[in-house]
């Protein structure tokens, strides 16, 4: 997909697969966007297909700073957003400034312009981080981000746009609220009506996965539970995406001790059954991304030994 860090990809009307990752060139971030033809059953489906090939589209943005944590939607208008962390530095890189940064593109992901912050802070102790764009079935726009409390607390923070995220509304928080612990890497699916957003946390001392469901299209939230604990080690960086009649949730792991492995395990709040490597063998990988294509197709977007990959998988369960 490209050389950079935390890849993730959407897929546009027009049936391409708009993706986005964070490149370092000269000094600078860049939000980079790729795109890649359509799948469709003239490529075949197996259970480990990466045989994608993705071309460098357009730049959402550049800049000297923490510029990272890109994610895609398209709107029902056709435009299509990006939301990204957006951080000033001071010269050793410290972070001194955060920002929710949304931008907006009209012509499939090519050319970008600035378009609203959805929150900000200059206070040390108040990271804004890795937000997720959902659409509501009411047509309202979602965006859910990690804000940190304290070095010790962070929560998962939902906001809604009523106007395609010119504007945006109160913060909410969906986990984490009386609660001492790091909730964070938030990504949101739905099964069966079940509005489902998983996490990973600190709250019971070693990193794990948990969830926090809605049965009303993420008005409320409640249930908190485990998604996955390691035996040995940390479970962390979630996302999930629907797959076949249950969810598919990803996170990076070293349980097997062997470093960072990028793992999944399927099915739904209340019972995960399935466990499985998605990640390559060999290597390192994380920050993992997934969406979902048709029926049981998922695509799976990670870090590995310093590049973006992309990895069509097929869940048959």
């Amino acid at each position: 997909m490209g050389h950079g860090t935390y890849p993730r990809a959407t897929k546009l009307r027009n049936g391409l697969l708009l993706g986005v990752y964070t490149a370092f060139e000269n000094g600078e971030n860049v939000i980079v966007t790729t795109y890649c033809p359509a799948l469709n059953n003239s490529l075949g489906c197996s259970i480990l297909d990466d045989n994608l090939v993705w071309e460098r589209l357009g730049e959402v943005t550049r800049g000297i700073g923490d510029v990272d944590n890109p994610f895609l939607l398209q709107l029902k208008n056709g435009n299509v957003l990006c939301a990204f962390r957006n951080h000033t530095t001071n010269a050793v890189g410290h972070q001194m400034y955060f920002r929710i940064t949304i931008c907006v593109s009209d012509d499939g992901g090519r050319c970008w312009k600035y378009l609203s912050t959805a929150e900000e802070s200059s206070n040390p102790a108040r990271g804004l981080w890795e937000p997720f764009l959902r659409l509501a079935k009411d047509g309202d726009l979602q965006l859910y981000y990690s804000r940190e409390n304290s070095p010790l607390d962070q929560d998962s923070i939902q906001r809604i746009s009523h106007d395609d995220g010119h504007s945006w509304g109160e913060a909410k928080v969906i986990s984490g609220q009386g609660i001492l612990a790091r909730d964070g890497m938030i990504g949101v699916a739905e099964v069966s009506r079940l509005l489902v957003a998983v996490f990973e946390t600190d709250e019971d001392g070693i990193m794990h996965i948990k969830s926090v469901t809605s049965r009303d299209d993420g008005k409320t939230w409640g249930d908190r539970s485990v998604v996955y604990r390691a035996k040995k080690g940390v479970a962390a960086a979630p996302q999930v995406a629907a797959c076949g009649f249950g969810l598919l949730v990803t996170f990076q792991t070293n349980e097997d001790g062997t470093g960072s492995r990028l793992k999944a395990i399927y099915g739904r709040p209340g019972d995960w059954r399935v466990k499985m490597l998605v990640g390559p063998e060999e290597g390192e990988s994380g920050w993992g991304g997934i969406m979902k294509l048709d029926g049981g197709n998922v695509l799976i977007l990670f870090d590995h030994n310093g590049g973006c990959k992309t990895r069509k998988i097929t869940y048959t369960g």
